[in-house]
């Protein structure tokens, strides 16, 4: 019995001088593989069965490059397949990078992309594949580990960032053609939303709560404030003032009441309840209060004489 070679291995067209870089844990069973798929026009890579079967057996070399152990195979194979330049179909048959999260050549993306088209799932394969991730839910850990898989995947990959970037400056101003539109419309019809899910929709929609709502009618009507400063004071996107100050306008709340001493607490609240500390409270709110000559501190010890023990903390 033959002993186990560990390490990267090439074969190469001896006519066109075109490779085929390899790693593999016992490479004389690799080889043996490889000639068997190639002899019975098996062989998943279509690139190096073509050449095999056009230029015969003879023609072709195997041959060993470099013996590793094992946990350098990923490495080693994409520094081959770069040195070679073997995802270049012009020089070699490789149809991905290499290493467990090799990628496909672009030539080997758009055959696989060309034979798939026109294809679609059977009314029974649809239904097969429903099923199958009927109540699948996906646990915590899961979602951490695709997140973090994603994120690692674009982490210093520059040639798809740049992709990315110059598909959305391609699609900037493009607009749907009445076709298209059609499409999407008639895709649509005949669809209902269950109440619960209308409920999601609507909830995710609700920037603002009612109490941010009252804040900001009242930070609006106090007139001394610019629109950024109570976007900052109540914390929401400058569009949601601008949208409110319009809807006052028109349902004429211009003289809404407040007490400005009551509407201070207010805001100050909703900070503590999002878990803020008052040195981080925005400094606009710091001043609206100087302005009517309140001190933050004063009126938290007056809102609840629990947070007496916690005034240290609050000014560490």
């Amino acid at each position: 019995m033959k002993e186990k070679i560990c390490g990267i291995y090439m074969i190469r067209n001896t006519i066109n001088n075109k490779r085929y870089i390899g790693l593999s844990r016992d490479i004389n069973t690799r080889f043996a593989e490889h000639r068997k798929k190639l002899r019975n026009n098996t062989h998943s890579n279509k690139h190096l069965l073509s050449s095999y079967e056009k230029y015969k057996e003879d023609s072709f070399e195997f041959s060993i490059l470099e013996l590793c152990n094992e946990e350098f195979l990923d490495e080693k194979e994409i520094y081959y397949i770069s040195l070679y330049n073997t995802l270049n179909n012009k020089h070699g048959y490789n149809l991905r990078g290499g290493g467990k999260s090799g990628r496909h050549s672009l030539e080997s993306k758009l055959k696989d992309s060309i034979s798939h088209q026109g294809m679609t799932h059977t009314e029974e394969t649809k239904l097969k594949i429903g099923l199958l991730k009927t109540g699948i839910i996906q646990s915590e850990e899961t979602k951490n580990k695709r997140s973090k898989s994603l994120k690692k995947s674009w982490e210093g990959n520059e040639i798809r960032r740049q992709q990315v970037r110059e598909q959305a400056i391609k699609n900037k101003g493009r607009k749907h053609s009445e076709e298209s539109k059609e499409k999407m419309r008639n895709a649509h019809l005949g669809k209902t939303l269950s109440e619960e899910q209308k409920i999601k929709i609507g909830n995710s929609r609700k920037i603002t709560s009612d109490k941010q709502d009252i804040l900001i009618f009242q930070l609006l009507s106090e007139g001394s404030l610019m629109q950024k400063e109570i976007c900052d004071i109540v914390g929401v996107p400058k569009h949601i003032v601008a949208d409110r100050n319009r809807k006052r306008k028109i349902e004429n709340k211009n003289d809404v009441n407040f007490d400005i001493k009551f509407l201070l607490r207010e805001i100050i609240n909703t900070y503590f309840e999002k878990g803020y500390s008052i040195n981080k409270i925005p400094q606009s709110i710091h001043n609206l209060a100087h302005r009517y000559k309140y001190n933050l501190f004063e009126l938290i010890e007056e809102e609840d004489d629990k947070l007496y023990s916690t005034k240290s903390i609050f000014r560490s």
